[in-house]
């Protein structure tokens, strides 16, 4: 989405008490810290067995299960792809947390920058870089407090591994993608999915109407606070975003919903179009479903 301006402002936001900000927090920077050392022993201690999963192009994965030096991790692949070696390096950038203590759920947004190598010598089709890059990624989703099991732990979640709009454009065109016909697809909460359909494609009247929004896109440097995403938002309303399947998780007694669709723009002056994931964190506003957060991953790897 190279036509947004590329802005790394993010505010950082508590509401509720300060123990229970940085308890998620420091939930999510173990969540990615076990990632980038492709332990998947400690990244499961961070999320819930039945926790929805959604890798660096918006795909869903399983819980990693390679918990030995003899195979490799399932966590450290889903963000940086099959011919992936080696480890990498997350640090957390300023996530806006907000927690609902009495319903004990909780939703985050934020940056993390990665620095990781790829030997890509056994891909057909090219790697990684071979030499160490650093890359401004993207996390949200939806934290639960079970005090019975733990404390905090992520319930769903979806990484963005971001691609410039051109490689995104061209990769779509080869591969000739096209957009969705019909509606979409609703599988979970289905009430929640339909308010959701009726979102597209102007994103912009969805919006909450809450002093705490935020939103990312799927290209680098696209990440916006409450102070930028109604220009943001407004944009993409003109992108003519539409679903093909939309999928709902709901939380804490139906105060939170996590939302992942799949979603499709059209490319201009051809009949292709560049597909992505869409993460979204809901809350019953009024009458209906309102977002707080949105992000968008690539639908196609990089390499």
């Amino acid at each position: 989405m190279r036509w947004l301006p590329i802005l790394l402002v993010v505010a950082s936001v508590r509401v509720a008490t300060a123990d229970s900000a940085g308890d998620v927090t420091s939930l999510v920077k173990k969540n990615l810290d076990a990632m980038a050392a492709g332990d998947d022993g400690s990244f499961d201690k961070t999320v819930l067995k039945e926790a929805a999963l959604f890798d660096g192009t918006g795909q869903s994965f399983p819980l990693p299960s390679c918990t030995t030096n003899d195979c490799r991790s399932g966590a450290f692949v889903a963000l940086y792809g099959t011919y992936a070696t080696g480890t990498a390096k997350h640090k957390l950038g300023k996530l806006t947390v907000v927690v609902d203590d009495a319903s004990g759920v909780a939703w985050f947004h934020g940056p993390f920058d990665a620095t990781f190598k790829s030997d890509g010598s056994s891909n057909p089709c090219g790697g990684g870089p071979a030499t160490a890059t650093t890359v401004t990624m993207r996390v949200s989703g939806v934290a639960t407090n079970d005090k019975a099991n733990g404390g905090w732990r992520i319930a769903a979640v979806m990484y963005t591994h971001p691609m410039a709009d051109s490689t995104l454009i061209d990769r779509a065109t080869d591969g000739e993608k096209v957009m969705p016909s019909g509606a979409p697809a609703i599988t979970g909460d289905k009430t929640v999915g339909a308010a959701v359909a009726a979102w597209f494609p102007k994103l912009s009247g969805a919006r909450t109407a809450g002093a705490t929004v935020v939103a990312s896109g799927s290209a680098p440097g696209e990440l916006f606070d409450a102070a930028q995403v109604p220009k943001v938002a407004g944009a993409w309303d003109a992108l003519g975003i539409m679903p093909a399947a939309i999928d709902v998780h709901v939380f804490g007694k139906g105060k939170l919903a996590f939302v992942h669709a799949d979603t499709a723009m059209p490319i201009k002056k051809t009949k292709f179009a560049a597909p992505m994931a869409m993460a979204a964190i809901a809350v019953p506003e009024g009458s209906g479903w309102k977002w707080v957060s949105l992000q968008f991953a690539p639908a196609l790897s990089a390499w």
